[in-house]
């Protein structure tokens, strides 16, 4: 047989934590800064984030465990195949707490500004105006997930850790985004160049 070929795989364009925080703060409505804390700080795909429903969160064990995606109205499972568990921040937590509050399990938890589920563009719709009016150019909701994982390795949590976490179906999915934690602290360092210079 002969080898299969190889498929390329590029290197993630992210948003820094910063930009994210920026974008959250942003977010006037509760239901616009509920699918960006789920795609920033728990890093559901936007499919998982429609998905989402009552009874795949766990407010007690403070977790999330992503089941589910939809994608053009039809329920499938995660990218990965694999359902997963994630942890909660406390802003995340407070969110979910507001919203599932007296809803049924079986219902969507992240809806639109009108009640009704997120449509297939609607998750980047969203994001593209916020952005816009806070100066953020060429970014995409989807660089939101992106931050979440470079984030996390940034801040030394092994790439086994955030495999899981992000639902990645094999580690050098990950480990691509350790290639972009590499290169924004060689770009840090470097900016001590000039100091070092006049010295």
């Amino acid at each position: 047989m002969p080898p299969l070929p190889k498929k390329s795989k590029k290197i993630p364009e992210v948003m820094s934590a910063e930009q994210a925080e920026r974008v959250l703060a942003a977010a006037y409505r509760p239901e616009h800064r509920l699918a960006l804390l789920l795609a920033f700080h728990a890093g559901l795909r936007s499919g998982e984030i429609r998905g989402l429903r009552v009874c795949d969160v766990d407010l007690p064990a403070n977790v999330l465990r992503v089941r589910q995606a939809v994608s053009h109205g039809v329920v499938d499972t995660p990218k990965s195949g694999h359902d997963r568990e994630v942890p909660l921040t406390r802003a995340l937590h407070q969110a979910l707490a507001a919203t599932i509050h007296g809803k049924t399990r079986e219902a969507r938890v992240a809806l639109s500004a009108v009640g009704g589920p997120w449509g297939q563009h609607g998750l980047r719709e969203m994001f593209l105006r916020i952005a816009r009016r806070i100066g953020i150019e060429g970014a995409t909701f989807h660089h939101l997930r992106h931050g979440f994982v470079t984030t996390l390795l940034d801040r030394g949590v092994g790439a086994h850790v955030v495999r899981e976490l992000a639902g990645h179906a094999d580690l050098s999915t990950t480990e691509l985004y350790a290639h972009v934690t590499a290169k924004s602290k060689h770009a840090a360092v470097a900016m001590l160049n000039p100091v070092a210079d006049a010295a």
